[in-house]
């Protein structure tokens, strides 16, 4: 529908594209700043041509969140199931760009020292996915929060919407924040 592709639209800028610019905006080095803006350009061109980077029908979530973990700045330590936890391609995607955003979340918002974890536990008999990303930090008022907030609204629990997913927000001043991602399938 013309919704969920507006919606789709709006969380790849949000999440995508904005972030590689601030990254090129922000890049200590050269280098870096050349890697950060050829990943901007290549997105655009990639949205412009109607181009979805290619990938598989179904992809191990144990796997994507491990590299999460590791690809955090610092990287933090996840909780992780022992084997794979195999999902459709789209439902990966959403809870990782769900995760990625609070993760980027936790880093503007939650005061220095702060940290995060991840922890993804799936249920085999009925397929539940339970994707937690949690820190220690400031918290915030989670039913103050202004509902046109592209990354809680758009990003979290929009993406999580379009899938079948779900998404609760548990927070509060002084005491961190967690986020919950659920899906099962139907």
């Amino acid at each position: 529908s013309e919704l969920a592709e507006r919606a789709r639209v709006s969380a790849f800028i949000h999440d995508d594209l904005l972030s590689a610019l601030q990254a090129v905006a922000t890049a200590p080095r050269a280098s870096q700043t050349r890697d950060q803006a050829a990943r901007a350009r290549y997105l655009l061109a990639a949205a412009d041509a109607g181009v979805t980077p290619p990938g598989a029908s179904t992809i191990d979530l144990t796997e994507q969140v491990s590299a999460l973990a590791r690809s955090a700045t610092p990287p933090l330590h996840a909780d992780l199931p022992a084997s794979a936890v195999v999902v459709p391609a789209d439902v990966a995607t959403a809870l990782i760009a769900a995760a990625r955003e609070a993760l980027r979340n936790t880093a503007r918002h939650a005061g220095p020292g702060a940290t995060a974890r991840l922890t993804l536990t799936s249920d085999s008999a009925s397929g539940r996915l339970r994707l937690e990303i949690g820190n220690d930090g400031a918290g915030f008022d989670a039913a103050a929060t202004d509902p046109r907030r592209m990354g809680l609204t758009g990003t979290i629990r929009g993406g999580l919407d379009l899938v079948g997913g779900s998404a609760e927000i548990d927070s509060a001043p002084g005491h961190g924040t967690r986020i919950i991602l659920t899906w099962r399938p139907s």
